[in-house]
Formats: C-alpha cells, sequence, structure tokens
C-alpha cells in the first residue's frame, strides 16, 4: 500500500519547535561524523515517541538515511543512524544491512532511478499470515550509525522489487503481526538543492491491541512533518557551518602566514653579525631574543598549517611516508631511544629560552629518582623524529606545544609569590617500546595559591592540533591529587602533559613520487 503524504503544520508550534531543534541536532551530529553523540542524542528518541505517541504501537526499528548536499561545492555525503530491539542478538539488524546491500543490485533504495516519484509518500507492507515463530522480543535499544558514499548512477530497478527484498528479510525476525513503512523524502517543490531521504520502521500493535491503519498514518504524518523540517535546517546549517569554517581558515592562514613572513623579515641573523662587530657584550641577549622568535614561529605554523592541510594531511615535504610507522608495527629500541632523546633535549632548550637569569633549576625524573640536568650555553633547535631532518618547520610546528608548556610552568615558578626557596622544574620523557607507540612528556612544577588556572595558549594550540589528526595533544596543568615525592617544598605541585602520536601522522603523495613507492 502506498500512501500521498500532506506538508503537514503542528497545532502546537512550540511542542512542533522543540521536536525539530531536536531531530536537526541529531541531523547535525551525523553530518559532523560524530558518532558517539549521535547514538546517544535525543534526537532519535524524539522520532520514537513520535511514532509511539498513540500507546497502540511498538516501534522494533527505526531507521533513518539520508543523502545531503555541500550547498558550498556540491559534493554529496550519505548519513545513516537506525536504532533497533536486541531480539536475541544485538547484531541482527546490522547483518541483515549486509546481507541487503550485498544482494540483488545493491545500492539503497534511494539510489534507484524511480526514487524521485517516491517523494512524499510512504509505503507500507504487513507482514504474511502463518508465520513460524519470530525471535524473542527483547525491547532493549541498540543504536547504530555511519557514514556512507552516495551511488554516483542511478539504478535502473524496480522500487516495488527492491523494498520487497529488504521487508522479506525483515519479517524473519518478526510475527505476523509486524509492518515494513518506507516513508520517503526529498526537497520542496521549487528547491534547487537536491537530497533524498528515507525513514524505515518496522512497526506492530502493542499486545492486546488491533491493527489499525488510522494509527499508522497518523504516526507516519506527524514524524514526516518533523523531519522533513529538519532537513531543511540540516542542510542550511551545515552551509552556514562550512562558511564559517572556511573564513576561520582563511584567518588562521592570514595569521600564520604573515607572523612567520615578518619574523623571517627580521633578519635576526644578519642584526646579530653586526651587534658582533659594535657591541659583542649584546650578543648572548640578541641570541636569546632571536631563539624566542623562533618558538614564536613554530606557534605560527601551527595556525598556518591547519588552514592549508585537509583532514590533517601533512605536505610530503615534512616527512617520508616511508618514516611513518604502520598501525601493527611496534618500534624499535633505537627508535624510541631517538625520540626519547629528542624530547629531553628539547625541555632543556626551552627551559634555557626562559631562564635568562639562571634561577631556575631543572631536574629530570628517571627510575625514581630526580636528577639535576646540566644547563646548556646556548639553544640549540631540537629535531624530533619522524620529520624530515632538513626542513625545520615541523619541527617547531609540533614542539610548540611542549614549548608553551614549558614557558607556561616557568613563569608561574619564577613569579610566585612569596618566592620559591628553591625554584625548579621536574620532567619526565617516556617512549615505550610497545604498539601504540606515543611518546609522553609530564612537566611538574610548584604552585602558590591559584596559579594553576588553565592557559589560554595551552586551549588554542591544543584545539589546533586536534584538527592536525591528534599527532599532538596537550593536557593543562592540574593539580597532583597525591604529595609528589620529588617535591623540594610544602607548596602544591601541578603536572601538565604533551603526547605525541607518530603513528597518526599523514602524508600527501609526492606530486613527483608515485604513491605506491612511497
Amino acid at each position: 500500500m502506498t500512501v500521498e503524504l500532506q506538508q503537514g503544520t503542528s497545532s502546537l508550534p512550540i511542542e512542533s519547535a522543540k521536536r525539530e531543534a531536536a531531530v536537526t541536532g541529531l541531523l547535525d551530529c551525523l553530518i559532523a561524523k560524530n558518532y558517539e553523540a549521535a547514538n546517544t542524542h535525543g534526537g532519535m528518541e524524539t522520532i520514537r515517541g513520535l511514532l509511539e505517541d498513540s500507546k497502540e504501537l511498538s516501534v522494533p526499528v527505526v531507521d533513518l538515511a539520508a543523502v545531503l548536499p555541500d550547498l558550498k561545492s556540491h559534493k554529496r555525503s550519505g548519513l545513516h543512524i537506525a536504532s533497533y530491539y536486541e531480539l536475541d542478538d544485538p547484531n541482527w539488524y546490522p547483518e541483515l544491512l549486509e546481507e541487503f546491500f550485498s544482494a540483488g543490485v545493491g545500492g539503497s533504495l534511494m539510489a534507484l532511478k524511480e526514487f524521485a516519484d517516491c517523494v512524499g509518500k510512504y509505503r507500507v507492507q504487513r507482514a504474511p499470515k502463518k508465520r513460524g515463530e519470530a525471535r524473542p522480543p527483547k525491547t532493549n535499544l541498540v543504536p547504530i550509525s555511519d557514514f556512507f558514499e552516495p551511488a554516483t548512477t542511478m539504478i535502473e530497478f524496480g522500487v516495488s522489487e527492491r523494498f520487497k527484498h529488504y521487508y522479506d528479510l525483515l519479517f524473519k525476525h518478526f510475527d505476523d503481526k509486524a509492518a515494513v513503512v518506507w516513508v520517503c523524502f526529498g526537497p520542496r517543490p521549487g528547491t534547487p538543492v537536491k537530497w533524498e531521504g528515507s525513514l524505515f520502521l518496522v512497526v506492530r500493535p502493542l499486545d492486546g491491541k488491533e491493527w489499525q491503519d488510522e494509527t499508522i498514518s497518523r504516526a507516519v504524518e506527524s514524524v514526516y512533518s518533523v523531519l522533513d523540517a529538519s532537513f531543511h535546517r540540516a542542510i542550511v546549517n551545515s552551509a552556514y557551518k562550512k562558511e564559517a569554517q572556511h573564513q576561520l581558515e582563511l584567518t588562521y592562514f592570514a595569521f600564520g602566514h604573515e607572523l612567520k613572513n615578518r619574523i623571517d623579515a627580521l633578519r635576526m641573523g644578519d642584526l646579530s653579525n653586526k651587534i658582533h662587530k659594535s657591541a659583542p657584550k649584546l650578543i648572548p641577549d640578541v641570541d636569546r631574543c632571536r631563539d624566542r622568535l623562533r618558538t614564536l614561529r613554530g606557534m605560527a605554523g601551527v595556525f598556518s598549517i591547519v588552514a592549508k592541510s585537509q583532514d590533517g594531511v601533512l605536505p610530503p615535504t615534512w616527512v617520508s611516508a616511508s618514516k611513518i610507522p604502520g598501525a601493527p608495527d611496534v618500534p624499535t629500541e633505537k627508535q624510541c631511544e631517538e625520540l626519547k632523546a629528542a624530547l629531553v633535549n628539547a625541555v632543556t632548550a626551552f627551559w634555557y629560552l626562559e631562564d635568562a637569569e639562571e634561577r631556575l633549576a631543572l631536574r629530570q625524573i628517571n627510575g625514581g629518582r630526580a636528577t639535576e640536568v646540566k644547563r646548556p650555553t646556548a639553544f640549540q633547535s631540537t629535531p624530533l623524529p619522524p620529520f624530515t631532518a632538513a626542513n625545520q618547520e615541523p619541527h617547531l610546528c609540533f614542539l610548540s606545544g611542549l614549548a608553551e608548556l614549558c614557558r607556561n610552568a616557568a613563569k608561574v615558578v619564577l613569579t610566585a609569590s612569596p618566592k620559591h626557596d628553591r625554584p625548579h622544574i621536574d620532567f619526565e620523557v617516556k617512549v615505550p617500546r610497545d604498539v601504540a607507540f606515543v611518546a609522553t612528556v609530564t612537566i611538574i612544577n610548584p604552585i602558590v595559591g591559584d596559579q594553576h588556572e588553565p592557559s589560554q595558549s595551552v586551549g588554542i594550540l591544543a584545539a589546533l592540533f586536534e584538527r592536525l589528526n591528534g599527532i599532538v595533544e596537550l593536557e593543562q596543568a592540574k593539580v597532583l591529587p597525591e604529595s609528589y615525592p620529588h617535591a623540594l617544598s610544602d607548596d602544591a605541585y601541578v603536572s601538565s602533559l604533551f603526547l605525541f602520536y607518530p603513528k597518526r601522522i599523514r602524508v600527501a603523495a609526492s606530486p613527483h613520487v608515485p604513491p605506491e613507492a612511497l
């Protein structure tokens, strides 16, 4: 049975607006591919609540799928979420979908050439009579959501026949009181934006209730009007977000690129040479200033690469694909030692840079002991494996987060009031030799009063690194919950973290080297 739907309006506009907002929020999560949030979002409860509002129906399966366009690029993307009764196997429905898509002509019902004729209508197919025993109806709800690539060409196949493939598979799991409903969505007349959506349902009367076509009709009509409005709102929201993201990336690029250029234009090396001839006593101050600008250049580089990279993919001039460890690889002892040594050198260099008056002691925690580190006589740039040694950009970029944590720790200790009797910073570097291959630098320092407030600069850098596939993670300073065994005072201590994930590095194929050769 096929039924025409009306573009309905709610008699309770406030309630309708709340429902539309909830479902739009669900669609926003799916568009953003935030499936963890989508699976727990109240939008699916809203859809299920509209269907079960009559207190006459149970809805063992709710499955929402759509193909939506990007209004800027016109690229189409598919989204999908389902909520179904567990029955006696929590995986029965994903397995059913896998069988459906792998059998027959393949592709979704929305890929059928005749789908456009179904928009604004719904179909109902009741289970055949005299069916065998159905699976026990465990009503625990199981959510699934995912992304799919829409078909590039329309499929020449009958809508009714393909729908039959789907409901025949479903009826194997339910008794003869069940029915499968297919609701089709699409653009309103005259709308230039092309999109498709489908809502698939398994419904059955509650125990003790009789089957009523009117009950199905009312339930579908109520959910259709909310979903129709929510789809339009989600498409527009996505367009606004994409435009805002584009503007933000332009800002990142302008800030990062311009700041790097201005730092380079200072030509501090030439200035140092001139001062060496006229006022050699100022050379240490000039060099320290140049080194501070170098770390600032690294932070500017984070903004710049975030704007230029696509989905966190780095340029091939930054790292060779052959140097990136694979997911199943366990690092060698040499790789772990080289990475640990690089991070120790980086902390030492940043400590030297921030302690011009040489008031601050630096201790390394190793093997349960705190050992004071020898102060370097000059700032040394640190290459960070596995990035290309010949290009300083990636090293400055990804170590800028560690530099900021060291700067904040030094500032907190050196500006404490009252002053610390023995101002110091401790750090520990761990690079376990395991399949995860994660390097962790822990910075530990004493505080006075409320000096452990979150750092805005660390928060900004942490958010930017998330957009670079989380190659680096930063954790703000937190008060240690227990007494610190290496404390030099009775003050409270805080720790902050720098985590480096070499396996998360992704690199674009070099234009000069075939991808299969990388």
